[in-house]
């Protein structure tokens, strides 16, 4: 009973929501990183951002593949994991600035 539609529903919402905490704390990390810059903890939280940044685009672009195979017709699910895979593409940009920008200081 595990291949229900309301089974597969729920845990594809709760791959897009995954996707848009990862993008979140990513965000969270790079301006955390500014403020860590002259510490021990500043090449953890490089590695955090980087990592979560990349882990966010991997699993959105994961469940836009999937709900691709799936169904067809625009639903708010579809819509969801498109709007977390276009702010996890968006994401990368921001964190590649932050970084130049932390390592120009």
């Amino acid at each position: 009973m595990t291949n229900t539609i309301d089974y597969q529903e729920k845990t594809l919402s709760n791959r897009t929501l995954l996707s848009f905490g990862l993008v979140f704390s990513a965000l969270i990390f790079s301006i955390t990183s500014f403020f860590l810059t002259f510490t021990g903890f500043y090449y953890v939280i490089i590695a955090l951002k980087w990592g979560t940044g990349f882990a966010a685009l991997a699993l959105a672009f994961n469940t836009v593949n999937i709900l691709r195979k799936k169904t067809l017709d625009p639903s708010t699910l579809t819509q969801a994991a498109y709007a977390a895979l276009m702010l996890s593409v968006l994401c990368l940009p921001w964190l590649l600035c932050t970084s130049l920008v932390l390592a120009v200081l």
